[in-house]
């Protein structure tokens, strides 16, 4: 305000050599002397806005923002007309120094209603991401119980057929009977009975992990994983998705841009106290971190960078450390979490 005041007096001064005093009697100077400084002023703070507000924008629409700015409007109306009234007319020297006071806890009662509506706005956020995640999580759980039965009528077929396929394939290849070889080919191939199957003791965790080594598959992407017994209850299923499945997804978006992709995942337990987490991919551009050292989401939208959010609620709940590092001779991301079983 100061800055704009300071243009304002200058451009009238030396520009069109007019002295402040003499114009300010003349009310329509007065008033274009107002509006210029006033215009400077929103100018200046559109331009730091954006230089500093950074490439993220919280901001969400709202239809009551209009009316916030009656507050600051009738802020100005009222010390513009106190200002003038001084001007002209002149106050005694104790409403002076009462309307001096007065004019600042107008300033601060400005500054406390837009820190309470930034404050309420940030809550109303942080509460609708807690929720949608929540959702998320719950259709994850469902989607992954959903298909919890495939694997389970796989693995018994996989239990029941795969030594007589080997053993009939066996004699069907003595008896030169190729067409007795593809038909188990193809039985092989449409169940994948040659796949590896990922266990780690918890069934909604393995079939987390077969879900990614599919997708990580089908995306080209070399996908490993060491994994101990995980304990079932210490977790909760929905931290459980949200922890895993957040950490997974973000390693395959990262690797799948990479010439040679690569996903891999350790995951064990200590003395079924901690649970200890490790992902390691294939990382082709460098990181940008914050000052907390969560790096940032590239992602378009509003609500992107949630996974990484949601990762932070599960390590804070369970009283845990996260910590990413990027290695930039190998172009490779870690991932290193540790939470409290």
């Amino acid at each position: 305000m100061i800055v704009s005041e300071l243009i304002v007096v200058s451009f009238f001064t030396v520009f069109l050599h007019e002295e402040l005093p003499p114009a300010q009697d003349n009310m329509l100077v007065w008033a274009i002397q107002g509006g210029m400084s006033k215009l400077i002023y929103f100018l200046l703070v559109f331009v730091c806005a954006k230089l500093f507000a950074g490439k993220e924008n919280l901001q969400e629409s709202d239809k009551f923002l209009f009316a916030l700015t009656l507050l600051p409007l009738a802020t100005v109306f009222v010390l513009n007309f106190l200002f003038y009234y001084e001007l002209y007319c002149g106050f005694e020297e104790p409403y002076k120094i009462g309307l001096t006071v007065s004019s600042v806890g107008l300033l601060i009662a400005n500054i406390v209603v837009f820190a309470v509506y930034d404050f309420v706005q940030r809550s109303n956020r942080e509460n609708l991401f807690l929720q949608t995640e929540n959702e998320r999580n719950r259709a994850r759980i469902a989607y992954y119980e959903s298909i919890t039965s495939q694997y389970e009528d796989r693995n018994i077929l996989m239990h029941d057929i795969k030594r007589h396929l080997y053993s009939l394939e066996a004699v069907a290849k003595n008896s030169d009977s190729d067409a007795v070889v593809r038909y188990i080919d193809s039985i092989r191939d449409a169940f994948r009975l040659d796949e590896n199957n990922l266990f780690s003791g918890n069934r909604l965790l393995d079939v987390i992990l077969n879900r990614y080594a599919l997708i990580c598959r089908q995306n080209g992407i070399r996908f490993s994983a060491e994994i101990g017994n995980i304990p079932t209850g210490d977790i909760s299923e929905m931290d459980l998705t949200a922890l895993f499945d957040n950490l997974l997804e973000n390693a395959a978006e990262s690797a799948k841009l990479c010439t040679s992709p690569f996903v891999r995942l350790t995951a064990l337990c200590d003395n079924d106290h901690f649970l200890f987490v490790q992902i390691v991919n294939s990382c082709k551009d460098v990181p940008v971190f914050d000052k907390k050292g969560i790096p940032q989401s590239k992602k378009n939208g509003k609500h992107h960078g949630w996974g990484i959010k949601s990762i932070q609620k599960v390590i804070r709940k369970y009283e845990g450390e996260l910590k990413y590092v990027y290695h930039d001779g190998e172009k490779t991301f870690e991932t290193q979490c540790m939470i409290k079983l």
